[in-house]
């Protein structure tokens, strides 16, 4: 159906039915008549209910007996002209408590939406329910709330619970949101798989074997060493080896989420005990400061790997391809992230949106290079000169610097911005005197809005155990650096 001819919302409360509504109602009916996935024809989406039993009419003078009419409501509203009412819900979300406040819904069960928003870049200590809409939506408050949803409502409450769908599969742009995006996706606007993606995947399709450590993106990690260590999986069993060595083994089922409260009106906390949740790993074990490689398996050949930085950082280690690094700014502290950059993953420690800068395609000459990560470098507070040293032990390297430009693609409608062009050519002008030259123009990265726009990349040989001087300027730009055999031996 039509997401609400007349929608309520943004103050529109226009109740005025026109000869359109009722055109287009016909025409949803008409072409959609034989599409075997159709179960149901829906009047309306969170709109006002004499529009919704307007249309709900018009659906059935199309004489479909082989279909019930539906409506997807905000609240306690129920439509008369419709076979059954679905429920937009968000308790632990936009209204309610924590994400285990999910109330039983008047009239019946039908979920048509519930979800929460998920910024890959903005996290909290696990277990911590905190929260801001349009501010602050940690990753892992977003893990609890599906986590909770999918147990409570998807395994412990089948019968009552028939129809249960999640909002939405994809991140969208949508203006009342901040950066004019609704965040509630399993997957990011550039097609990037958040964790909860995998727990839906195993849940499913549950034949499949499935194995993923949660928080990849959570490259630089500042809370307590033993915050915890996350995995979804469909295993019966998953072994956890950190750093090569292997810890504790953790049974399927044994998590349980943890506990939470509700407050009353006046004031008084009343506690919800922590459930079981199954598909759910969960390891207390603690970092390391710096680098650890952390690895799970399932011991019939699935496993996943990750690389994490755990602060303090300090010194890089002894065998990672850069060594010595330093960062003028003390507000901007630099840390080598010895691992292959990725495709559409975040490069910077520190962001204010729902992505950070990613490349759309990864560009061929970057693949196994790790990169310099730091706050961001276009934030004029955070400009900084990059020194550090080749690794001594290795045949030499590349240095790459990948800038932003100032121009955009044409699909993006947006006009060249004259500020960053500036910076961009004051950094080309710092790349060539100290030796850099052009690889590649016309890169497609994604900026701090997850705007697709146009970047260079730059890059110079080095000796082993060459120092390196790299200036700073104030614009969004990421240092990677790869060894002459490729891909690091620290970073395989």
């Amino acid at each position: 159906g039509y997401a609400g001819q007349l929608w309520k919302e943004a103050g529109n409360e226009e109740k005025t039915i026109t000869p359109d509504g009722e055109r287009l109602t016909r025409e949803m009916v008409r072409q959609n008549w034989n599409h075997p996935s159709i179960l149901f024809w829906s009047a309306g989406n969170e709109t006002i209910l004499d529009v919704v039993n307007h249309y709900a009419a018009v659906i059935r003078q199309e004489d479909d007996p082989t279909r019930l009419v539906t409506y997807a409501a905000s609240g306690n509203q129920h439509a008369k002209n419709c076979d059954f009412n679905a429920y937009n819900t968000y308790d632990g979300w936009y209204t309610g408590g924590p994400y285990t406040d999910f109330k039983k819904l008047p009239h019946n069960d039908m979920v048509s939406e519930t979800g929460s928003g998920d910024w890959i870049t903005h996290h909290v200590p696990y277990g911590t329910i905190k929260f801001v809409i349009n501010e602050y939506e940690p990753e892992e408050y977003s893990e609890m709330f599906t986590e909770y949803r999918l147990q409570t409502v998807c395994r412990n409450d089948v019968v009552n619970r028939p129809m249960f769908l999640w909002w939405n599969f994809r991140e969208f742009y949508n203006l009342k949101f901040k950066n004019n995006r609704n965040t509630k996706g399993l997957y990011t606007l550039a097609g990037m798989p958040k964790d909860a993606a995998f727990l839906f995947q195993l849940f499913f399709n549950p034949g499949k074997p499935v194995v993923h450590l949660c928080g990849r993106y959570h490259f630089l990690r500042g809370f307590a060493p033993d915050n915890g260590i996350k995995a979804y999986s469909n295993a019966v069993e998953l072994q956890l080896t950190l750093n090569g060595v292997a810890r504790e083994k953790i049974w399927n089922g044994s998590y349980h989420i943890p506990d939470s409260e509700v407050k009353k009106e006046n004031g008084t906390a009343v506690p919800i005990p922590g459930i079981p949740a199954a598909n759910v790993f969960f390891w207390k074990t603690p970092l390391k400061p710096g680098r650890n490689l952390i690895e799970v398996s399932d011991g019939q050949g699935h496993n996943d790997r990750m690389i994490i930085y755990q602060k303090p950082a300090g010194a890089s280690d002894a065998s990672a391809l850069v060594q010595e690094l330093e960062s003028s700014n003390p507000d901007n502290p630099a840390c080598f992230i010895d691992r292959p950059v990725e495709s559409q993953g975040p490069v910077y420690t520190d962001v204010d949106g729902s992505s950070d800068n990613t490349f759309d395609i990864l560009p061929e000459e970057v693949e196994g290079s790790g990169w310099i990560a730091t706050r961001r470098l276009s934030d004029p507070r955070l400009k900084t000169d990059l020194n550090f040293r080749i690794h001594s032990s290795v045949k030499g390297g590349t240095v790459y610097v990948l800038f932003s430009i100032g121009s955009y693609p044409t699909v993006t409608l947006k006009q060249p911005d004259a500020a960053i062009a500036g910076a961009a050519e004051k950094m080309r002008k710092t790349l060539s005197s100290a030796g850099y030259k052009a690889v590649k123009t016309g890169v497609v990265w994604r900026d701090h809005m997850l705007e697709r726009t146009f970047a260079e990349l730059w890059s110079r040989e080095a000796g082993p155990g060459e120092k390196m001087k790299l200036p700073g300027e104030t614009l969004d730009y990421v240092v990677m650096v790869r060894d002459a055999g490729g891909v690091h031996t620290s970073a395989k």
